[in-house]
């Protein structure tokens, strides 16, 4: 069994709107999504890597279009876990640029955010239509990505999510 996610995340990583727009981006997005489970509005303390899940397939170089090896991401991905994300810089080994871990072509994407919506159990067929997002956007003041991810229920029935015990919603 597996758990569905919609989260709506900026483009830049340490982008923290502040309580008025997260509660008025919260708003709109529950009424989005009428039919979801459940619907937060989530600050890290850190930026984070708001990933696919079992969707997740490859990562690819956004210069050559080379997919990168599995081994070469993870240990980039330590590298920069080790600054909570500060630093994203990377040079790239298959064409020896500079590029950004967020800026890396992520099938299926994922992204990098302190701030995110998350919608559990959405009920859509995929991501959110173009004028919605528009309409987050405009709320939030910055462009936003969707990650559509979907994650196995452990023994437990539980599925990990976006809101550990640091974090604060919006609702505080």
């Amino acid at each position: 069994m597996s758990t569905e996610f919609l989260f709506i995340i900026p483009a830049t990583p340490c982008y923290v709107p502040n309580p008025d727009m997260r509660a008025r981006a919260l708003d709109a997005f529950k009424n989005m999504l009428p039919t979801a489970d459940e619907v937060d509005a989530v600050v890290h303390n850190e930026v984070r890597f708001i990933d696919a899940g079992a969707r997740f397939e490859t990562v690819r170089c956004p210069i050559c279009d080379s997919e990168l090896d599995q081994i070469w991401w993870g240990d980039a991905m330590n590298i920069a876990q080790r600054s909570a994300f500060k630093d994203l810089n990377v040079k790239l080994p298959c064409c020896d640029s500079q590029s950004t871990l967020d800026n890396l072509q992520y099938k299926m994407p994922s992204g990098f955010a302190r701030f995110l919506l998350q919608a559990r159990e959405p009920g859509l067929g995929r991501y959110l239509t173009v004028d919605k997002l528009q309409a987050l956007e405009s709320i939030l003041g910055t462009p936003l990505k969707q990650v559509w991810a979907q994650y196995k229920n452990n023994e437990k029935g539980q599925v990990r999510t976006y809101r550990p015990r640091e974090a604060a919603s919006a609702s505080r």
